[in-house]
């Protein structure tokens, strides 16, 4: 009988152990893709609201509160940017988003409604440029990959980086790229950004846009990875600057971003931009 009371209560404790498990494996599960090194993004606390979007050309970790990405993730090689695909700058509702989800838009414009007064237009995240051998090149112009971006900052050194790196992938070379948003009402963004007048919507409700945006560009060599990291500001005066102007650390990087890069890569990680001079 004794026996039998031990047995039953080992096999309570285990059963607990083992549910507790999944549960916190469901909550993070580990997930692996060509778009990033590692495991995805994580935030420093828990990523239950994440909203994950996973497509050919990118995975998106949408933020359905501010109604923009968090984080998105793209793979860029050569098979994809050698090409002469045409594809027209026509916005498209993300299928897997509610309306409500979405940004107030005008799908076909090139500007936010009541934004106008502000010179935001809408940016690609993952650049529709860099993807013209992609026969899912259509993908680039779902609103889940579209952000509010100033124009001086949209044209000039966020385009100027862009360029880079498409040339770098050109000599044939494959890169890794991870980028966002940041706010200025978050302990993150708020290190980095003031925070920008909202526009209102439509439907009267008011938005916040990001205060700016952050880039990180990883290329493996050998067994070494080396990341070029990036934070822009929306407030960007030149179109001339350069985005070299932008360097960050990675370490500075997860700070403002509070996400944890390259976890469980076994490879060595280093900060090193001269791969994109």
């Amino acid at each position: 009988m004794k026996i039998f009371k031990v047995c039953k209560i080992k096999y309570w404790f285990v059963s607990i152990l083992f549910f507790s498990t999944i549960g916190l494996a469901q909550e993070n599960p580990l997930i692996y893709s060509k778009h990033w090194y590692g495991n995805r993004p994580l935030s420093k606390g828990s990523d239950k609201k994440e909203m994950l979007l996973i497509y050919d050309l990118f995975t998106v970790s949408f933020d359905a509160n501010k109604k923009f990405a968090r984080w998105l993730a793209y793979q860029l090689s050569p098979n994809v940017v050698w090409g002469f695909l045409k594809e027209e700058r026509f916005f498209k509702k993300d299928l897997h988003l509610l309306d409500n989800s979405h940004a107030n838009l005008a799908l076909g414009s090139k500007v936010y409604k009541g934004a106008n007064q502000f010179n935001y237009e809408k940016g690609h995240l993952a650049p529709l440029g860099s993807f013209k051998a992609s026969a899912f090149s259509y993908q680039l112009q779902y609103l889940s990959n579209i952000v509010p971006q100033k124009r001086s900052l949209n044209r000039g050194p966020w385009k100027h980086l862009e360029s880079k790196v498409k040339k770098f992938v050109n000599k044939g070379h494959e890169l890794r790229i991870v980028t966002g948003t940041l706010y200025g009402d978050n302990n993150y963004g708020k290190a980095y950004g003031k925070v920008l007048a909202p526009w209102r919507e439509i439907n009267g409700k008011v938005r916040q846009i990001p205060s700016g945006f952050w880039k990180m560009v990883s290329f493996k060599n050998k067994s070494i990875i080396k990341t070029c990291s990036f934070i822009m500001p929306q407030d960007i005066f030149s179109r001339t600057v350069s985005f070299k102007k932008y360097i960050v650390k990675t370490k500075t990087l997860k700070e403002y971003t509070g996400l944890i890069f390259f976890q469980g890569v076994k490879a060595s990680v280093k900060d090193d931009c001269s791969f994109l001079n």
